[in-house]
C-alpha cells in the first residue's frame, strides 16, 4: 500500500507536473490542439483561442514631421523647434522630417559639425563665393575672429566647429537657387556644445535672420534637450514641438506676437 501511495504519489507529482507544464503553455494557445484544449477544460483551466492582438500604437514622429511640413509652407514660418529629453525621439523627427522633404524634391540643408572635426582644410578655404558673403555667415554664426580664418577646422574648439558648421548652412542658403520654396536647415543638438550665455547671444542673432518678415530668409528647424530656447527671449520660435519620454508629442503655436 505504501509503495501504491508512493506510485500514486509520485504519479500525481508527474500529473501536477503535467498541468503546471500546461498552465506555463496557456499564454500560446495557437500551439494548442482542440483535445489539448478539452483536456485542460477538464480541470477548469480555459485558454482563450483567439487572444486578443495587441494593441498599435502609431509612430508619432511621422505625425509630427508633418505638421512641421505644413507650417513651413505659411507665412509666418521662421524657426521651428523641437524640444525634449534625451530620448524622446527629436532625432527620430528629424529624419522623418528629412524624408518628407526629400520626397517632396526639397533637399535640406544640414549642420554637420562631427564633420568638421576630421577637416583638415583652413576655415576660409570651407566656403565659396565672394569672401563678403563668407564674412558676413560666419559673423552671424559668432566666428569674427580673423585668426579663425587661417586655422584648419579640425583645430577649432567642438563650440567653434558647431557655429562654423552653422556658418557653411547659412552660407549655402544663402546661395541655393531661387526654388517656391523656402531652403530648409536642419540643425540637431542646437547649440548643446555652447555655454548658456553664447547660446543664447547666438539665438537672438538667428531670430532676427530668420524672422518671417524677410521673404528670402531659410527657415530653421532646431532640435534641442534645452528648451529656455522656446522663450520668446531666446529663438522664439514659430512653431514648438514638445518631444516626451512616453512617446507623447505636444504642438504648441506661434509664439510671436
Amino acid at each position: 500500500m505504501k509503495g501504491k501511495k508512493g506510485s500514486g504519489g509520485g504519479g500525481g507529482g508527474g500529473g501536477g507536473g503535467g498541468m503546471e507544464s500546461a498552465h506555463t503553455r496557456t499564454d500560446t494557445p495557437a500551439r494548442h490542439s482542440r483535445r489539448v484544449l478539452e483536456s485542460l477544460a477538464r480541470f477548469g483551466v480555459l485558454v482563450n483561442a483567439h487572444p486578443p492582438a495587441p494593441r498599435q500604437t502609431p509612430d508619432p514622429h511621422p505625425a509630427a514631421a508633418r505638421a512641421i511640413l505644413a507650417h513651413a509652407d505659411t507665412p509666418h514660418a521662421s524657426i521651428v523647434l523641437i524640444t525634449g529629453p534625451s530620448g524622446s525621439g527629436k532625432s527620430s523627427i528629424l529624419r522623418a522630417l528629412r524624408s518628407l522633404l526629400e520626397g517632396s524634391r526639397r533637399e535640406p540643408i544640414t549642420l554637420d559639425a562631427p564633420a568638421l572635426a576630421l577637416q583638415r582644410a583652413r576655415v576660409a578655404d570651407l566656403f565659396a563665393g565672394p569672401i563678403d558673403h563668407m564674412l558676413r555667415a560666419l559673423a552671424l554664426a559668432g566666428l569674427s575672429e580673423a585668426r579663425l580664418l587661417a586655422l584648419p577646422a579640425h583645430r577649432l574648439s567642438e563650440g567653434q566647429r558647431w557655429r562654423l558648421a552653422l556658418a557653411l548652412a547659412l552660407h549655402r542658403a544663402s546661395r541655393a537657387p531661387a526654388t517656391p520654396h523656402r531652403p530648409v536647415l536642419l540643425a540637431d543638438e542646437f547649440a548643446s556644445t555652447l555655454d548658456r550665455p553664447t547660446a543664447w547671444a547666438l539665438s537672438r542673432s538667428l531670430a532676427r535672420l530668420f524672422h518671417p518678415a524677410h521673404p528670402h530668409a531659410p527657415l530653421l528647424i532646431a532640435a534641442s534637450a534645452h528648451d529656455d530656447l522656446a522663450h520668446r527671449n531666446w529663438l522664439n520660435p514659430s512653431l514648438t514641438i514638445r518631444a516626451a519620454l512616453d512617446g507623447r508629442i505636444v504642438i504648441e503655436g506661434a509664439t510671436r506676437p
